[in-house]
Formats: structure tokens, C-alpha cells, sequence
């Protein structure tokens, strides 16, 4: 009897035998000590002896090497080494990738996928359950607190704990940061989240208990071995935990946090996956059809500072009832002068603000109010609430304004300080009290307040950049549980300037004031804010170097370096202009309260301006929301706009129209991150990684006598790596220093990653004492391979230009593509992989497609542009088009390989009908084949392979619809598509089809851009790239700047429908084209292409 067998009769548990069923997962089986030796000893003799590893045999390694690497992991990355050392020889990558997938079937159980590609050690480590040795003493305590915050982080923002795993890796030790660990936590979460569904709020039996009375097969739901003590302790804990108050259908929230060593404040958002139109259209205070009109766009917070940081891209659905919100790279703000002021969201649409409004979370810190935070042993704690506070923890972190008592003094344990506070830990309840206002804070207690209040109203701006304040009294909306907003009494709202005591009702004081809400005796909630009368003017004239301000609350106005006159509620500063600002201070009284708000300069000029003034240097593509375009002239008829270039690769091309300013005639402003996708387009005709692009002003009327320049580029800095016996340090150049700032340079991580496998392991470097950034590696850590490429991040986000570094190591490469990337030859490199690349597309079954696909992994965490092996790839129709199908298990993986290759001189829209033929029956053979290995119907694998494309990838694009055609031309077993266009075109009129298709959504184009700026230096195809039969009265009786944006989807879906090529130029267009309006650009080259294959492809039967 084999060791399977005998687990399996002992355990009274077996894999199904269909393929259609899931298996319980491996930690089920609870594989005893003799069990794992007698495992042990059967998988090394299959190992020497060459037998096949499918089947069984994979089975039985999967299971020893699941529960070995359980029982033995005590810490930092997890590593197959520690398996095959345990089993007396050796693996290579691809064949141990294959063991891992044949024995995952055995199993009947799933992969796990991240975004990051296929973890066939994390699977494994997964099925094994979590680590004994996590909860070791001094450990728990962490891993308790990282499993709580996913948990309540995933039942708050409804979503599953994969999303939100990362903002929670804060709370471990450096030791256990990484990306299995991550992995797990999240599959855990899940599976707690599951089982705290099926048990009641208020539990008061052993929860255990209760769930083996209502499931008893919960244990096989969650990857703990309950049998352990200390596993039974972490999973009651994690069942009894308070249960998280959902986030209703808020689409974004400020979260403030208080990170440690040292202590100091962060604010971030926090985004839902969807959010209906309604809801976005809510937190923006925009009118929910016209919303609706736009299908995309970006929302950013806006710091008092003026900083843009960039928070997520929202897209309209099919069904045009809910956004998609993809989140962006996490952004936060940090500067002590911009952590306690407000926080907004802005949306942007084309480069034109439509949205300025207040979110949950980004109200300001009072000055002399308590901010309450999480306890626990934790790194990053978020912010509670300000002022009086009841939570069922244990323990809470409080920072008490300078001049406020604690009583009990002996509740509360100072810790450090904040901001000129003094930070404490509470454990019992106490009061604080700063000889006006009271506040209780209570630890233990029976629940959590999660009360949360946000202001309302007209929210505005003095231009562009200038300060904030709420025009008219605003309205004061508590949110509750259910997404139900109130509105709080106005008559138990109270207000004062601030510096004054006396509190009066709202309405009887204008400026920078204090407000609170009093209920029950009680401060329920307290901020500050600007608050100006609703009639309130302020007008500039750059014409007459004036600006004028009108309100009949107003009493005079107080600005540095301007002449005054004033009458009657009405006050015009006269600038000199003597000095170079942007902005000015302008004080205003009014007959109760004042303040003073930043108002732009009125003064003839354009300047870019980042967040420390006027522009200086070159900026990075990801930080362009910080940067903003200013043009001031005194003829209001005037008009400006931004132009782009690669120098020697593109001609000066027009990206942005300047929109007006509300509120200041004469100032035309465009924060910069809205033509992000612009820039990145320009960057993908190349794919060196030092070019740059420049921006400049262009006017439509004078000539500027002064226009600047501004740099833009892919990195923020390029390392500078010096060798030396012992190893090799790192450092930056001063320049680098001064942009990054020491809080930038703090974050900053450097690791180094096999050239040839980069998917493999990463070498963390490290930071030297030093007055100046420094890191260093041993030499003795490089010698496992002979290339290596550096890169410096700040968490997920590349910002180091990344570099080869050179080791000695005798290691051989493993295949003919390891081999050819480590060739220091670049022409015979990059021939020697398009060839291969070449050859590989029709024969799936090469085993260099494991490494195609091991590089493929890294697209969405490391540039596209990186590596060689993408490049060539996207340079290679046919293997870019049977990498898209064979190295994509998931949607994920799907859309990382469809967005990676993006970033390149490469379009999916431009690969030719041929090379999806070539995919398509490459993909027959390997689909036959591969069911044959592990008895699979043929069919069956077929269904399961193409999943990703079928029911995926038209999310992505309509052209997943077209290949889907193709694919079922071609594949036997292929599912049929619903929407068969490819047939409509072969049994009909294909051009009056094609017509009668496109023309309701060109009038839906029309209809969403009336009156907007539309894309210029978009050219038509060339000739050569034109088929003869060419509906081009589709394109009859519109404007001539807008025939392009008709004609080149639909040309560029012919052309490559009649495997014609197109040239770079066109590729620039097409780019232009769809950042402009991806519907269209989607639909009418999917239809394009459609009718071309139709003339090429076998008519259905």
C-alpha cells in the first residue's frame, strides 16, 4: 500500500475523482510525523529514479512539500532550497513548476494567482497551512494584529482580502514581509471572513463549538491546523473579533495613520473596487446624469499645500450604472504642514476639473482637540476619532494637545510625542479635559463609535491653486452604517474665529473658523474651516494687474505689496507686479472674523509649478499630479495649451488644452497629472529607459515672450554603484538627495533580482549609518547567479532607473533563453531571442516558455521596459499574440500581459490576423496534448484554458471579442461566442453591416464629446496600411478635426484584419485615439478587424 493510500484511508478524505470537483486542501489530510518520513523517502525514490511526476508521484511531492515547509518555516523568504536539501537533489525551475501543476490537479485543487502571476510556492505553502512557528512568543502578537486588519479592512471596503493585504504587511516584522506571507494572510482572512458570516454578532458559546454544530465541515475551509493550541486560541480570537462596520457605497475615504519609529502622520485613501454612479456622483456633488456622460475619470486628494496625489482611475461599466476604480500607486501625504489641513478629492476629465469636494476623513485635526488612534504593538496605527471616543479594545493611542489634563492620570502611559503632542497609550477609561471642552475616552468598552461626519455644501477655491473655503454656510451630514446621511441640527451647530472663545451660532461669523457640534451636552464632532459669505467675488484681471473682491460681510482687505481702495463692501488691489510670484496673501475682514487665503498673482505669464513653487528640474511621469500648468494674460479671449516631444523621435505634438479658472478671468491653469496617459503613449514608441519628454506652453494669439520648458522621464534618479573586494555599495547622486527629500530617501528600498530569473528570489540591500543614502551587499550574496538588475522602490512604485550589476558565479544558465539575456552582446542578444521567440510561438510545448512566462510575472510590479526578453516579445507578432493565451491562468494574468506590453512601441490593436491564426493552432495541439498528461478531455481543457479570454478579457477590450471569433474558427471545443460578428460579416452585406454596427456608436462619440477639445495631429493611415474596400463614409458630414478620430480605429482593425502592417507614426495616433475615447476606439477596431479576418477566416458550419 503506498503512502497515499494509507493517508487516505486513515484520514477518511480522498481527491475527487472528477476534474469538475475541488479537493480539500492538503493541511485536511493531517499528515502525521511518520506519514511525512515515509512521504519523504517515497518522493526522493521517485526523484532518482526518473520517474514521470504526474499522477500520483506529483501528488505525493506536493503533499510532502506542503507540509515540510510548514513545519520547518521559522522566518524571512520562503524557499524551495529547504524542500530539496530535505530530499537529497536538485530541480530545475521548469520541471519543478510542472511537478507543482500536475500535483495541484491531482489534488483537484486551485493555484493561487495574484497580480503579480502564478505562486506555485505559495499554493503550496497554502496548502499547508499556516506556519506553527508564526505564533512563536514575540511573534504573535504581530501576526495576530496583521490577520485583524485584513479581516476588518475586507468586511469595511467588502472586497476580498487581496486587496487590501497591503496596506496591512505594516504591522509584521521586517522578517515576515514578503510576498508568500502576504498571500497567505489574505487566503486566511477569507476563509475566517467566510466562517464569521455563517455565526451569529452576539456569540456567547465557544465559536468553535458553533461552527461544528452549523458546518461541520468548517475545518477543511480554513488553513489552521485547529488541533494546536495555539492555532484553536488564533481563530477564536479572530471569530470574536468585533465585526467591522461596512463602508456603504462611499467610493473613497481619507484614512489618517500614525506610523512609528519615528512617530508621524500619514493621510491616505482608501478606495472601493465599484461604486455605483450614483455614489461617486454623491461624494462629488455632481448632478448623476451628467456625471454619467464620462467614461473615465481621475481622482486625486489635493493637499493644503496644492499637491496633487494621484488615488485611482474610475471607468464607466458596460452597464454605465457603476464605476470601476482601479486603484493607482499608493500616494499618501505626508509633510507636517499638509497632514493636519484638509484633504480633498479632485476629479478630472480630459485634463478639465469637474469635482472639488470633501470626502469622509478630510476634515482637518483640530489644534486642541485629542486625536484617538488603534493600539497594539503596531507600526501604522489609523485615527478613530477626534475628541470623545468608546472602543471594545483593549487599548488605544491618544495624542493630547499640549495644556490638557488626563484623570486618571494613571489610565494613560506616555509613549512619545506628535506634532508638539504628547503621545500616551490608554487602557482604562479616563477623561481629558482642557479647561473648556470635556472629553471621555473609553477603553473595553461594549462596542465601537463609528459615527463618521463629513461637511457639505458649495466647496470653492480662489483659482486654481489658491485656498479653499465653503461659499455659504455649509451643512453638517452624519453618515451612518447603512450609507444614510442626516443632516446634524443647525441650531446644535455652534462657530467662532479662530483665537476668539465665544461660540455663536452658524451664520454670525465668516473666515477661518472653529466648528463643533454639540449633542446631549456632548462635542460629538469638531473641525476647522473657512467658511466665506455666499455673495462672496473675487475676481482677476491680469489686464489691469488687479484683483478685485466684493461680499457685503466684508470690512476691509490687507494684501503686501498692492495698492488698496475700498468702498462699500467692495475692495481692488493694484499689484506692482515688481515681484516673481505666483500667488499672494490676501487678508480679508469681515464684521465678524477674517481670514486670509492664497489668490494667484494677476500678472502676464506661463510657469509650471510644483509644489515648492515655480518649477525646477526634471520631473518623473508618476509625480506630474504635483505639477500644474499656470498661464496668465491680460486678454481673456486668449488661449493656451501644451505641446509635447521626444527629441529625434516625435514632432511637437498638442496634448492639453489650458481650461479657464472659476472664479479668475484671465488665469488659465491644468494640474498635470491629466495628461499622464498622453506622456506615457509618447514614452511607448521606445523602449530606452533614459529618454525624456518635454512639455511647453503653446498661446493662441501673441507669441510668449518667455516660455519655459519642462522635463519629463521615466525615473527619478539613476544609482550609482561602486565594486570593491568585499562587495558593492550604492549611493545617489546630491541632486537625487535634494528630489527625494530625507523622508523620500527613508522609504527608499534597493533589492537585486536575477537577471535571468527575476520571478525567482529578490536580495534585499543594506542601508548603511551614514550622513548621506548608502547600501551595501556582500559579494558572498551574488554568487548564485551572474547578472543581476538593481532596483530601488518605494513600496510597489520603481523609482531607481534600474541597472545591471555584474557577479562572479560559476552557476550555468538553465535554458537557451536564460543563456542568450545574460549575453553581454546586445545586437546578437536581442537577434538571438527574437529568433528564438520565433520558433517557440507554434510549439507551446518548448520548454522556453516557462521563462517567457516567469518574465511576463513581473509586467504590472517592474517596467515592461526592463527586460529584453518583453521587448523582443512584443517585436514577434505571433509570440506575443500565444503568450497573451498560453501564459495568462486568470484574469489577473490577463490583464498584466495585456496592459504590461502596453508600455512598449507595441499595440495589441497592430498584431496582424496571421499571428492570432498561428495562436490559435498552436493552441489546439498543446490543449490536446496537455489533457493527454493528465487525463483530461481534450475539450474540457480546451474550456478551461480559454476561460480567461472568454469570459475575462472583453473587459478588457472588445478586441477579446474578435479573437474570440478567430479561436472558434479555429479550436475544436471551443466555446461559441454569443456575439458572433465574424459570422454576420460572412452571411451578409459585410459593408452596409459594418455601416449599420458602427453608426449609433460614432453618434454616441459625438454625442460625449460635444464641445470639448478633440485630439490634433492624429493622422489617417498611410496608403500602404489602407485595404482597398474602405468604408469611409462613415466619416461624411462631420468636422475635419473630427474625421481622424473616426477613421484610424476603424483603418488600424482592417489593416491588421488583412495582416498589413502599420508604421510607428500610425502607432502614435492610434495611442492618441484611444486616450482620447476608448469605446469608440475599441469597438470600431474590434468591427475593423472583424470584417477584414471575415475575407480571410473559414466559414462557420
Amino acid at each position: 500500500m503506498t503512502v497515499l493510500r494509507r493517508i487516505f484511508q486513515r484520514s477518511g478524505l480522498r481527491p475527487p475523482a472528477s476534474g469538475l470537483e475541488s479537493g480539500p486542501p492538503l493541511y485536511a489530510y493531517q499528515v502525521t510525523d511518520a506519514e511525512l518520513e515515509d512521504l519523504r523517502r517515497e518522493v526522493e525514490h521517485d526523484l532518482r529514479s526518473r520517474v514521470r511526476m504526474t499522477g500520483s508521484p506529483a501528488g505525493a511531492f506536493c503533499l510532502f512539500a506542503a507540509e515540510y515547509l510548514c513545519r520547518t518555516y521559522v522566518g524571512g523568504p520562503w524557499r524551495w532550497q529547504v524542500v530539496f536539501d530535505e530530499l537529497g537533489c536538485e530541480a530545475s525551475q521548469p520541471g519543478r513548476d510542472k511537478w507543482v501543476r500536475a500535483g495541484m490537479y491531482y489534488w483537484r485543487r486551485p493555484i493561487i494567482q495574484t497580480a503579480a502571476g502564478q505562486r506555485l510556492l505559495t499554493s503550496l505553502v497554502c496548502e499547508g497551512g499556516l506556519p506553527l512557528h508564526l505564533l512563536a512568543e514575540g511573534r504573535d502578537r504581530y501576526i495576530k494584529d496583521f490577520f485583524r486588519s485584513i479581516i476588518r479592512q475586507a468586511e469595511r471596503l467588502q472586497v476580498p482580502a487581496a486587496h487590501v493585504v497591503g496596506q496591512c504587511v505594516d504591522a509584521l516584522p521586517a522578517t515576515l514581509r514578503n510576498e508568500t506571507v502576504e498571500d497567505l494572510g489574505a487566503v486566511l482572512a477569507d476563509a475566517v471572513i467566510e466562517l464569521r458570516r455563517l455565526l451569529p454578532e452576539q456569540l456567547v458559546e465557544d465559536p468553535l463549538v458553533a461552527l461544528t454544530r452549523t458546518r461541520p465541515d468548517w475545518r477543511q475551509r480554513v488553513p489552521l491546523r485547529v488541533d494546536e493550541s495555539a492555532f484553536a486560541e488564533l481563530l477564536r480570537g479572530l471569530l470574536r473579533e468585533a465585526r467591522a462596520t461596512p463602508a456603504g457605497d462611499t467610493p473613497v475615504e481619507i484614512v489618517t495613520v500614525l506610523r512609528a519609529s519615528p512617530f508621524r502622520l500619514e493621510r491616505r485613501a482608501s478606495v472601493k473596487e465599484r461604486c455605483s454612479v450614483a455614489s461617486l456622483a454623491r461624494l462629488l456633488r455632481l448632478p448623476a446624469d451628467g456625471l454619467a456622460r464620462h467614461l473615465r475619470l481621475t481622482l486625486s486628494m489635493l493637499d493644503a499645500r496644492g499637491e496633487h496625489h494621484a488615488v485611482a482611475i474610475a471607468r464607466l461599466d458596460r452597464t454605465q450604472t457603476s464605476y470601476l476604480l482601479e486603484r493607482l500607486s499608493e500616494s499618501p501625504v505626508r509633510r507636517d504642514g499638509a497632514t493636519c489641513a484638509a484633504v480633498r478629492i479632485v476629479a478630472t476629465v480630459g485634463g478639465r476639473e469637474i469635482a472639488f469636494a470633501e470626502p469622509p476623513g478630510g476634515s482637518p485635526l483640530v489644534d486642541d482637540v485629542p486625536w484617538v488612534f488603534e493600539g497594539g504593538d503596531r507600526p501604522v496605527r489609523a485615527l478613530r476619532r477626534q475628541g470623545p471616543y468608546r472602543s471594545s479594545a483593549g487599548e488605544l493611542i491618544v495624542a493630547v494637545p499640549a495644556g490638557t489634563s488626563l484623570v486618571p492620570t494613571g489610565a494613560a502611559r506616555p509613549i512619545g510625542q506628535l506634532l508638539g503632542r504628547t503621545l500616551v497609550a490608554v487602557t482604562a477609561p479616563l477623561r481629558a479635559s482642557n479647561g473648556e471642552d470635556e472629553w471621555e475616552i473609553c477603553t473595553s468598552s461594549q462596542d465601537d463609535d463609528d459615527e463618521t461626519f463629513v461637511l457639505t455644501g458649495e466647496l470653492s477655491r480662489a483659482g486654481f491653486a489658491g485656498s479653499e473655503f465653503w461659499r455659504g454656510v455649509p451643512r453638517l451630514q452624519q453618515i451612518h452604517d447603512s450609507g444614510l446621511r442626516t443632516d446634524a441640527p443647525a441650531v446644535d451647530l455652534q462657530v467662532r474665529p479662530v483665537g476668539q472663545r465665544s461660540w455663536m451660532h452658524l451664520g454670525s461669523a465668516w473666515g477661518d473658523l472653529e466648528l463643533r457640534y454639540r449633542r446631549d451636552s456632548e462635542i460629538a464632532f469638531r473641525t476647522r474651516t473657512m467658511v466665506m459669505p455666499a455673495d462672496l467675488q473675487i475676481r482677476i484681471d491680469a489686464r489691469s494687474s488687479t484683483i478685485q473682491i466684493a461680499a457685503q460681510e466684508l470690512v476691509a482687505v490687507v494684501c503686501e505689496g498692492t495698492r488698496t481702495a475700498a468702498s462699500g463692501g467692495e475692495c481692488t488691489l493694484t499689484w506692482s507686479g515688481a515681484e516673481s510670484r505666483t500667488s499672494l496673501p490676501v487678508t480679508m475682514e469681515f464684521r465678524v472674523g477674517s481670514a486670509t487665503l492664497s489668490v494667484p498673482a494677476p500678472v502676464r505669464r506661463v510657469i509650471f509649478e510644483g509644489r515648492d513653487g515655480p518649477l525646477d528640474g526634471p520631473v518623473v511621469i508618476d509625480r506630474l499630479g504635483q505639477v500644474r500648468a499656470r498661464a496668465i494674460s491680460p486678454d481673456p479671449s486668449d488661449r493656451f495649451g501644451l505641446e509635447a516631444r521626444i527629441q529625434g523621435l516625435t514632432p511637437w505634438t498638442q496634448v492639453a488644452r489650458l481650461p479657464p479658472t472659476g472664479g479668475a478671468d484671465g488665469v488659465w491653469e491644468l494640474g498635470l497629472d491629466s495628461i499622464r496617459d498622453q506622456l506615457t503613449d509618447m514614452f511607448a514608441i521606445s523602449y530606452h529607459l533614459d529618454i525624456e519628454v518635454e512639455v511647453r506652453f503653446t498661446a493662441y494669439g501673441p507669441p510668449l515672450p518667455h516660455n519655459p520648458a519642462m522635463r519629463v522621464r521615466r525615473y527619478e534618479a539613476k544609482p550609482v554603484v561602486t565594486y570593491s573586494e568585499t562587495g558593492l555599495s550604492v549611493t545617489l547622486e546630491d541632486d537625487a538627495v535634494q528630489r527625494f527629500g530625507s523622508a523620500g530617501t527613508g522609504l527608499l528600498e534597493l533589492e537585486l533580482r536575477p537577471l535571468g530569473q527575476p520571478d525567482s528570489i529578490s536580495v534585499q540591500l543594506e542601508r548603511m549609518a551614514s550622513p548621506t543614502p548608502c547600501w551595501s551587499l556582500a559579494r558572498s550574496a551574488l554568487v548564485d547567479f551572474p547578472a543581476w538588475i538593481l532596483l530601488g522602490k518605494i513600496r510597489d512604485r520603481v523609482r531607481l532607473r534600474p541597472l545591471v550589476v555584474s557577479a562572479e558565479s560559476t552557476r550555468a544558465s538553465e535554458n537557451v533563453v536564460e543563456t542568450l539575456i545574460l549575453d553581454t552582446d546586445k545586437v546578437r542578444r536581442r537577434n538571438g531571442l527574437r529568433t528564438v521567440l520565433g520558433e517557440i510561438a507554434s510549439a507551446w510545448d518548448r520548454p522556453e516558455w516557462d521563462t517567457t512566462t516567469m518574465f511576463l510575472n513581473t509586467l504590472g510590479s517592474f517596467p515592461a521596459t526592463m527586460f529584453d526578453l518583453v521587448d523582443c516579445l512584443s517585436q514577434v507578432p505571433a509570440a506575443a499574440a500565444s503568450a497573451l493565451i498560453r501564459c495568462c491562468g486568470d484574469e489577473a494574468a490577463l490583464g498584466r500581459v495585456w496592459r504590461g506590453l502596453d508600455e512598449l512601441p507595441f499595440l495589441w490593436e497592430a498584431v496582424p490576423l496571421d499571428a492570432w491564426v498561428v495562436a490559435a493552432t498552436a493552441f489546439g495541439s498543446y490543449a490536446s496534448t496537455l489533457g493527454a498528461q493528465i487525463s483530461m478531455p481534450t475539450e474540457q481543457m480546451t474550456r478551461a484554458m480559454l476561460r480567461p479570454l472568454i469570459e475575462s478579457g472583453p473587459t478588457l477590450s472588445h478586441f477579446f471579442e474578435a479573437i474570440h471569433c478567430v479561436f472558434a474558427r479555429l479550436v475544436p471545443g471551443c466555446p461559441q461566442p454569443t456575439s458572433d460578428a465574424l459570422s454576420m460579416f460572412q452571411s451578409s452585406g459585410s459593408l452596409p453591416m459594418l455601416d449599420l454596427l458602427l453608426e449609433p456608436v460614432k453618434q454616441e462619440l459625438l454625442r460625449r464629446h460635444e464641445g470639448e477639445w478633440w485630439p490634433t495631429d492624429v493622422e489617417v493611415l498611410d496608403a500602404a496600411e489602407r485595404p482597398i474596400e474602405f468604408p469611409s463614409g462613415i466619416a461624411d458630414g462631420v468636422a475635419g478635426y473630427v474625421r481622424p478620430v473616426i477613421l484610424v480605429p476603424l483603418q488600424a482593425g482592417i489593416a491588421a484584419g488583412s495582416n498589413l502592417g502599420v508604421s510607428s507614426n500610425s502607432l502614435l495616433s492610434l495611442r492618441r485615439v484611444r486616450t482620447f475615447d476608448p469605446p469608440w476606439f475599441e469597438f470600431a477596431h474590434a468591427m475593423g478587424f472583424t470584417y477584414a479576418a471575415a475575407r480571410h477566416l473559414p466559414r462557420g458550419s
